[in-house]
């Protein structure tokens, strides 16, 4: 049965069946010393002895796995205890571990009959209908094949915003209503609500638990069933590390052949479709919603996924048949045809070298040895071809346009085979024959030859080209556009020198690792080669045609969008600006000092002088400056000086560490602000930039402890010197902040959900990432651990908003990239 039910037992006996589980439930407190252990650790003792791996116990082998912590227990007690939570004659561990150790049924009073006991308000015909009901949606759901349960799964999923992996009785019924709404099973709200009532949380009883309610309609994999996957997936993981790419499991179903494929004509397409999509929301179904993106599935998730679409093969036979034709496992243990025809060839079988380690397979491997009747696709050349200018940049594929136009010799933009030979060995482009045989049998022009009458095949270089640089995409060729126009604002074209006197080589995002003359002697001479090669430039003037040009070249070296964009504004556009820490004006840099105005101790009032410091005779013309030097210094700022040029310096060795460097350091402050005020001591401020390698000198880190001891008390408060090192937000960056905020808040709580966030963000244009300087993994860490670490709640207030914004400001100082991550990544518009 599918639900546990009870009828009144005796009160006698029930007090002293009460009173043994008491002692039981004593004694395992005793042994795991945790209250919160006692379901895990009684479940792991009684699933040692499941050897049949079924789940469930017999009496005489609970007997045997309860009797450590049964002393003193009667054996007719221990029968009555067993009867009171078994299934018939077996007793569910998983069930048995959680309500003995949260002691349900003691509370309740009722004691189970051990025959299939189903509850009491369901008794007689209402249980055998909730059976029934049950049953009959086995066989509705898993005659749709995988899509059935899976399907059930993610209208679950899906309903389920907050991945609480719980739903309320509304929730519940609006599911399953819609999901069998026109389907043979007979589903009303009566229906439903037995189903909710049976399934509900012990707990909660207003929840139900999804995943329980999937459970049991699941079949559960029996050992036969279990030894066939376990099979195929160790053919799929031939490094026994317990993870699989999904794009190499989808290479290897073989779908041809499925039975539903080669026997009932179902399209091998069709099938491969139907795995690809189970797999995929069996996993993310699995995983929830707040999960990194992966394309890894575990042996986990695919033992899961057999278990759950197993009811749709009845016998074992057939399960076990449709595994192992599916993932060729009947095949692995076949020789290969090498192998096979070895000793007739006179081969020697390879032999062992060492205990563990073979002979090395020394025969050879070239192109030679392809199957001929294969095509290379043309697609599969030029990303090759294009990978190779991603890695090295635009004046490699500048070099690739400049070689092949200079090794056409006739000069009429056609290249023969051998000339294209050539050209691709100029600039290092090693393709097989195959490759080449690809790419003159998709662009290349048949011709007759001049000089013999004969047919000749020649490919047009301008054709190569357009394949292999693309079209650019509406967004940049836009971008390149509007960068122009601010250019040649009158349309008539503009010298080269131009371009040299408008990019700002300083702005360029690789600035801080190369030196800015060469990043513009890069752009000259690949510009200028460029020109020079397709005959740009006419009349000595760049137009229109010659920059777009030269930038479908830079395009297709460009793999990021994020990343060409930042190029462009940052070197070409006049509201790119650097930012710079500016010192303050030192008091001194004038010679002489500011002239004092006002009554001192020289003097009484202006102009009237104490005769001790004149050396003037009475009655003649006081001095107007006074013999004896004097200091009138004066500090206008609130911040001394020196603090803020260090507090500076702080921010630009903070910066490049990324998000995470500003959490580290909010951490180290506040592990050392023990007494909880926002204050730190002399020597704790010490001790926290030391340990992060600040490279502050003693006399600067008195100058900042000063600076921000504002009560002047010896305690440095935390919050102004926070808000001291990530400098000011300009007035642009705050009504970005302003909309962002808007963009995304939830109208009804006032707050931004963390999960919202993590979900929408795009690591792939996080300037980090675009510019090399993290990985994909990297990127996506520094943003997620942040949010978490600024609101563990998973929401976060306006405040809290802008605490986590103000940090994204301080770590990227162009405005570029702060717009990129906040309307980019963060797709806050």
């Amino acid at each position: 049965g599918f639900a546990r039910g009870c009828v009144p037992f005796k009160s006698g006996v029930m007090s002293d069946l009460n009173s043994a589980e008491l002692l039981i439930v004593e004694k395992l407190q005793s042994r795991c010393r945790n209250a919160n252990k006692i379901e895990p650790y009684l479940y792991k003792m009684l699933r040692y002895h499941d050897l049949s791996n079924t789940g469930s116990l017999t009496f005489p082998k609970f007997a045997q796995a309860i009797s450590p912590v049964a002393t003193g227990i009667s054996d007719r007690m221990l029968q009555a205890i067993f009867e009171r939570y078994a299934d018939g004659d077996l007793l569910p561990l998983k069930v048995f571990s959680t309500e003995f150790s949260l002691g349900t049924q003691r509370e309740s009073g009722e004691y189970s009959q051990g025959n299939g006991a189903t509850p009491l308000s369901l008794a007689g015909p209402a249980a055998r209908s909730l059976e029934g009901l049950v049953e009959r949606m086995k066989v509705l759901l898993f005659s749709q094949g995988p899509r059935g349960i899976l399907g059930l799964a993610m209208a679950f999923w899906e309903v389920d915003t907050q991945n609480v992996r719980m739903v309320n009785k509304g929730t519940f019924t609006e599911v399953m209503m819609q999901f069998f709404e026109n389907s043979p099973l007979e589903l009303g709200y009566p229906q439903v609500d037995m189903l909710f009532e049976a399934f509900c949380s012990v707990q909660s009883p207003d929840q139900l638990s999804y995943d329980e309610f999937l459970l049991a309609l699941k079949s559960e994999l029996n050992p036969e069933r279990r030894a066939a996957v376990r099979k195929a997936f160790r053919r799929l993981d031939a490094c026994s590390e317990g993870l699989v790419d999904f794009e190499d499991m989808r290479r290897s179903f073989n779908a041809k052949r499925h039975p539903l494929v080669s026997e009932k004509g179902m399209p091998e397409g069709e099938m491969l479709e139907e795995f690809c999509e189970t797999m995929a929301d069996l996993v993310t179904f699995r995983r929830g919603r707040r999960t990194f993106p992966m394309n890894m599935v575990a042996w986990e998730e695919f033992e899961d996924y057999y278990f759950t679409i197993g009811g749709c093969y009845p016998s074992d036979e057939m399960f076990v048949t449709v595994v192992e034709r599916v993932w060729d496992v009947d095949k692995a243990s076949l020789p290969s045809s090498r192998i096979a025809a070895g000793p007739a060839a006179g081969v020697p079988p390879p032999t062992r070298v060492g205990l563990h380690h073979w002979q090395p397979d020394t025969l050879p491997h070239a192109t030679g040895y392809r199957n001929v009747s294969e095509e290379v696709p043309l697609e599969d050349v030029l990303d090759k071809i294009r990978s190779l200018q991603y890695k090295n940049g635009v004046r490699f594929a500048v070099g690739i346009v400049r070689q092949f136009v200079q090794l056409d010799d006739d000069l009429d933009d056609l290249l023969d085979q051998h000339e294209f030979r050539r050209a691709c060995q100029a600039c290092g482009l090693l393709l097989k024959p195959e490759e080449e045989a690809a790419v003159f049998r998709e662009l290349a022009q048949e011709m007759s030859d001049p000089r013999t009458g004969g047919p000749i095949v020649k490919l047009p270089i301008g054709q190569f080209f357009a394949a292999l640089h693309g079209q650019m995409s509406e967004y940049r060729q836009q971008l390149v556009e509007d960068v122009w126009r601010q250019i040649d604002r009158t349309g008539d074209g503009v010298p080269p020198s131009v371009l040299k006197e408008t990019m700002n080589p300083a702005a360029h995002p690789e600035a801080g690792s190369r030196k800015p003359q060469q990043i513009l002697t890069d752009f000259l001479d690949t510009f200028s080669d460029l020109m020079n090669a397709t005959g740009g430039c006419a009349e000595g003037r760049v137009r229109q045609n010659d920059w777009l040009m030269y930038f479908s070249v830079v395009s297709s070296a460009t793999e990021s969008d994020a990343y060409f964009a930042l190029v462009l504004r940052r070197c070409w556009q006049k509201d790119a600006r650097i930012v710079q820490v500016e010192a303050a004006p030192s008091p001194l840099a004038e010679r002489k000092a500011p002239q004092h105005e006002g009554p001192t101790v020289y003097q009484d009032s202006p102009g009237i002088m104490h005769s001790r410091f004149s050396r003037k005779v009475s009655g003649a013309p006081a001095p107007m400056v006074s013999p004896i030097t004097r200091s009138s210094i004066q500090f206008n700022s609130a911040v001394d000086t020196e603090a803020s040029q260090v507090c500076a310096r702080i921010r630009s060795i903070i910066a490049p560490r990324g998000l995470r460097g500003w959490t580290a350091w909010l951490k180290k402050l506040r592990q050392l602000d023990t007494r909880g005020d926002g204050t730190i001591m002399r020597l704790e401020w010490q001790r926290a930039h030391r340990s992060l390698g600040l490279g502050i000198s003693p006399d600067e880190s008195d100058a900042v402890f000063k600076a921000f001891d504002l009560g002047l008390d010896g305690r440095m408060h935390i919050a102004p010197f926070m808000e001291g090192i990530k400098g000011p937000i300009n007035q642009n960056r705050l009504e970005l902040i302003e909309k962002a905020y808007n963009s995304v808040v939830d109208a009804n709580e006032d707050a931004v959900y963390c999960r919202d966030l993590i979900e929408q963000f795009d690591y792939t244009n996080y300037p980090f990432y675009v510019l090399g300087r993290m990985t994909e993994r990297q990127a996506f860490a520094d943003f997620d651990d942040t949010l978490h670490f600024l609101c563990p709640m998973g929401k976060m207030s306006r405040d809290q908003f802008y605490e986590f914004l103000s940090l994204v400001s301080a770590t990227f100082l162009d405005d570029h990239e702060f717009n990129i991550v906040v309307t980019v990544c963060l797709r806050c518009q």
